[in-house]
């Protein structure tokens, strides 16, 4: 009889996001965009990367020269510097939201679903 006790009641993360969802109607939806949208460009250089290695390790077997291969790898390189550039302003952007979200600028309106008359317990909130 060494059961485990259910830490949470069954649909209290449906409840959660549904009040989270209140609480940020449009800033909930965006950071779960910017999450997936980071993890995408997060794997996409690997991919690039693999591509200049190809290119470079051809270029070695074929017997091409530099000037040959050149603006293959410059094409790829563009593209790998934008794509971090692109990651490193939508990780900014995805910890300013969660900043945001986390700190509770819009606590007032959580005053008002938890306590109505706008009486705290803590003095500070």
């Amino acid at each position: 009889m060494n059961q485990k006790k259910r830490l949470l009641k069954p649909g209290a993360f449906k409840r959660l996001v549904k009040m989270l969802m209140s609480f940020y109607p449009v800033m909930l939806p965006t950071i779960i965009v910017l999450i997936i949208v980071n993890a995408v460009i997060g794997a996409l250089p690997s991919i690039f990367m693999q591509n200049v290695t190809a290119v470079i390790e051809n270029a070695l077997n074929t017997g091409a020269s530099w000037e040959e291969t050149q603006p293959q790898v410059m094409h790829y390189v563009l593209i790998l510097a934008c794509l971090y550039g692109l990651a490193l302003l939508v990780s900014f952007y995805l910890q300013s939201a969660d900043g945001i979200l986390y700190t509770g600028i819009f606590i007032q309106d959580q005053r008002k679903d938890v306590c109505p008359h706008g009486v705290t317990a803590n003095p500070l909130l």
